[in-house]
């Protein structure tokens, strides 16, 4: 709980916030679990075994999303969806030249890449997450960015401003803003997994820059990410801008 600390005096544990008195005989530290006690609290054992919130603390049926799925997945009711899908080079099998896993595969060849993987490739999947996203309130936003939206808004009118667009046809992206009456859009690169500039792979500078990134990411997931943003979700965007003769703008 927020504010607050745990106490024991060797029978019992309570919280005390920070603007609490401690009682005497309580020091600051948790009760020691019990085998007794840890054995009570697995599985069925547990008294709340079955409640709502027993899962993930959150309101949910017991028998939720989570436990099914692997329910589901143990009996073969349901498969992964790259099951038997070959030559993946994120696999320790894959062979240098082999075709890529997702070569010729289309919603047609495979059911399992049709509702798992197409939806990610034609920006439908974007496209309600960003839904989602608007309704909570809950993009996250950098200062740069707005002050981007305060100066956009003085040049074109608050009301010709459009913040994370999404055009379905020509740029199947969330774009960070657009302006209906230029139909220019602006992404806004301030933040470094974007590289600092755009992605060119016969640059001298982007080659070492991708090196130390490919180097740093054998033991940090934010610069995984950060190679995928830059050198592969960037690079799809402009291709979209260029493709569809966009009036685009990448700010970096």
């Amino acid at each position: 709980m927020t504010g607050k600390s745990w106490y024991t005096n060797g029978i019992k544990e309570i919280q005390v916030g920070s603007n609490e008195s401690v009682p005497d005989g309580f020091i600051r530290g948790r009760l020691k679990w019990s085998q007794e006690r840890k054995d009570n609290w697995k599985g069925e054992n547990n008294p709340n075994y079955g409640k709502p919130g027993y899962w993930t603390g959150k309101k949910m049926p017991p028998d939720h999303r989570g436990k099914t799925l692997h329910k589901q997945f143990q009996s073969g009711e349901r498969v992964p969806w790259n099951k038997g899908l070959k030559g993946d080079p994120r696999s320790k099998g894959h062979t240098p030249g082999e075709p890529s896993w997702n070569k010729g595969l289309t919603a047609e060849t495979d059911s399992r890449v049709a509702k798992y993987v197409e939806p990610w490739r034609n920006g439908t999947a974007q496209i309600k997450s960003n839904a989602t996203k608007k309704q909570n309130h809950s993009f996250n936003k950098s200062e740069p960015e707005e002050k981007m939206y305060i100066d956009l808004c003085q040049e074109y009118g608050e009301d010709n401003v459009i913040r994370q667009y999404v055009d379905t046809k020509r740029y199947p992206f969330a774009c960070d803003f657009y302006i209906p009456s230029e139909d220019l859009f602006i992404e806004c690169n301030y933040s470094w997994t974007h590289g600092g500039k755009p992605f060119d792979p016969e640059n001298l500078e982007c080659q070492d820059q991708l090196s130390y990134w490919k180097l740093k990411s054998e033991t940090s997931n934010y610069y995984k990410n950060a190679i995928y943003t830059w050198t592969i979700l960037d690079v799809k965007k402009q291709e979209y801008a260029k493709k569809n003769h966009l009036n685009y703008k990448a700010i970096y």
